[in-house]
C-alpha cells in the first residue's frame, strides 16, 4: 500500500504530537513524534509519504493538492484537542478526496475511542499507542490491538517492559524546518527512547499510557543512522528521560563520543551527579523539567510525587554540570490561590532556569484533571477547544477566573523574561550567531504572546 503520515494544516503552528496538542509559545516547530515513530514500522511492509503542513506551513488547498497527487491508500492523521474541529472538517476533505482509509491518532482519541469513530463515520480507525506493530495488522484486516475500529481494540498498559521498533525513517521528514528554543545546530531530530511515564501526575496523560522502554542497542541504531544524514542536534521527547536510571547510563555511555548535541525532557527530582555528568559528557546541554508550582500543597493534592526540596536539588545539579535548565510551571490547577500563583513566579526566578515555560492547566483526555473538572461542573465532559499556552479553553477554578489566570501568566513571563539580570545571563551564554538569531526569534515571538 501507499501510506501517507499526515500532519494537518492549522492557521497557527500546532503541535499535536504525543497526546499533548498546543499552541507554539514561541516559534518552534517540533517533530511529529508519533508520526517519525511509525514510519519506520509502516516503511518496513509499505511505500510511506510524509506532509507536515505545520511544518512546510501548507494552506488547506494546498494540502490536498499535495495529497492528490499521491495517489494513497490509507492516511495516518494527527488531530489535538486544540484544533480538533478543522482537524476532522481536515480529514473529511481527505476522505471525500482519495476514498482512503483514514486512520487517527492523538490526544482526542485517548477517551472515548468508540463514540468518536461513532460521530464521524469518514473515520476508519484510531491508534492508541503508536509504538507498537498493530497498524501492520490492521491494513492487513486482522484482528489489532491497540486500536479502535468498528467497535474492536484494546489498549495494553505495559509497565517496565523493554520493546523494539524498526528504525524511524528520519529522511521522509524535511528536518531543516522543525526548531526547538534551545537547540544549538540548525537541523533537528526527534528521538523517543520511551513510552509514557512512570509517575502518574493528576493533569497529564502520559501516566495513563503504562511505561516501556526501548533497548538500548534499539535505539543505538536509530542514533548510528541519525548520524550517517549528518545530523547532530537530537531533542529526546521521553516524558521523563532517565526515570531507568541502569539502562538510560548504558545508552549515554554508548553516545559518548558520537559528537551529539541534545536537549530532553526529565524531572528534577531523579537528577543525581552521575545521571548528570553522563547526560553532560554525551552531548546534553538542556534539560526541560517539570515543576508545576511552588506550593508543595498543590504538589501533593495532584500526585506530582515531588518536594520543593527535591527540586531544588535537582536544579542545583543540572547547574553544576553545566546543563542548561527549563522549568514548566502551571496555573489554574484546582485548590489554587493567588498566592499559590505569586509564590510559583518567585519560586521560578529563585530557581535560576535558564528559561521558564508558563502553562495553563487543561483537562486532558484520560486524565484525573479532566474527572475532577466534569464532576465538579467545569466542563460538561464534551470535547472542547484547549490550549495550555492559555489561548482558548483556560478554566476558571474556585476564587481564579480564567481572565485572572491568563493575567498572572502574563506576568509571570513578563516577571520572569524580561528582568535585566536575566537578559544579562541570556547574552552571556550566547556562543554562536545562530544562538544568537534563535533567541532573538524566539524573544521577540514571546513578546507578542505574552
Amino acid at each position: 500500500m501507499h501510506i501517507l503520515l499526515l500532519n494537518p494544516p492549522a492557521k497557527n503552528i500546532i503541535l499535536r504530537d504525543y497526546y499533548c496538542s498546543k499552541v507554539s509559545k514561541a516559534s518552534y516547530v517540533l517533530h511529529p513524534v508519533d508520526l517519525c515513530m511509525l514510519s519506520g514500522t509502516l516503511a518496513s511492509r509499505h511505500a510511506v509519504s510524509v506532509i507536515d503542513a505545520i511544518a512546510e506551513r501548507l494552506s488547506e488547498d494546498a494540502c490536498l493538492s499535495r495529497i492528490a497527487d499521491l495517489n494513497i491508500d490509507a492516511v495516518i492523521f494527527l488531530a489535538g484537542q486544540v484544533s480538533y474541529k478543522n482537524d476532522l472538517l481536515f480529514i473529511r476533505k481527505v476522505k471525500e478526496q482519495t476514498r482512503a482509509k483514514t486512520i487517527g491518532t492523538g490526544d482526542i482519541f485517548m477517551e472515548d475511542g468508540d463514540r468518536t469513530l461513532k460521530e464521524n463515520p469518514f473515520l476508519d480507525a484510531i491508534i492508541l499507542d503508536f509504538t507498537t506493530d498493530d497498524i501492520l495488522k490492521f491494513l492487513d484486516g486482522k484482528k489489532a490491538d491497540n486500536m479502535v475500529y468498528a467497535g474492536c481494540g484494546t489498549s495494553s498498559r505495559e509497565i517496565w517492559k523493554e520493546f523494539s521498533i524498526p528504525v524511524p525513517r528520519h529522511e521522509l521528514f524535511k528536518n531543516r524546518l522543525y526548531t526547538s528554543p534551545f537547540m544549538k545546530h540548525h537541523t533537528l531530530v526527534t528521538v523517543l527512547t520511551d513510552y509514557g511515564c512512570p509517575y502518574k501526575c493528576d493533569f497529564c496523560i502520559m501516566g495513563a499510557l503504562g511505561y516501556k522502554f526501548r533497548g538500548v542497542e534499539n535505539v543505538m541504531d536509530e542514533l548510528l543512522h541519525i548520524r550517517s544524514m549528518g545530523i547532530r542536534e537530537l531533542y529526546f521527547d521521553d516524558q521523563t528521560f532517565g526515570a531507568n536510571k541502569e539502562r538510560t547510563l548504558a545508552l549515554l555511555a554508548k553516545m559518548r563520543g558520537m559528537g551529539f548535541s541534545w536537549s530532553c525532557l526529565s524531572r528534577a527530582d531523579i537528577m543525581s551527579d552521575d545521571l548528570a555528568r553522563a547526560m553532560k559528557d554525551s552531548g546534553c546541554h538542556t534539560a526541560i523539567m517539570g515543576v508545576e508550582s511552588g506550593s508543595q500543597k498543590l504538589l501533593d493534592r495532584h500526585h506530582k510525587n515531588t518536594t520543593i526540596t527535591g527540586i531544588k536539588k535537582g536544579f542545583h545539579i543540572c547547574h553544576k554540570h553545566g546543563i542548561n535548565t527549563v522549568g514548566t510551571f502551571m496555573f489554574g490547577l484546582p485548590g489554587e490561590t493567588e498566592n499559590d500563583i505569586l509564590d510559583t513566579i518567585d519560586f521560578a526566578v529563585a530557581l535560576g532556569c535558564d528559561y521558564a515555560s508558563f502553562n495553563t492547566a487543561v483537562p486532558r483526555m484520560n486524565t484525573r484533571l479532566l474527572k475532577d473538572a466534569v464532576s465538579g461542573r467545569l466542563i460538561t465532559g464534551e470535547l472542547c477547544e484547549m490550549d495550555q499556552s492559555g489561548n482558548c479553553g483556560v478554566l476558571g477554578m474556585g476564587d481564579l477566573s480564567a481572565e485572572k489566570i491568563r493575567y498572572f501568566r502574563k506576568k509571570a513571563i513578563c516577571r520572569f523574561y524580561f528582568r535585566p539580570s536575566y537578559l544579562l545571563k541570556r547574552l552571556k551564554k550566547i556562543t554562536t550567531l545562530y544562538e544568537l538569531r534563535s533567541n532573538i526569534i524566539n524573544g521577540l515571538a514571546i513578546w507578542g504572546k505574552r
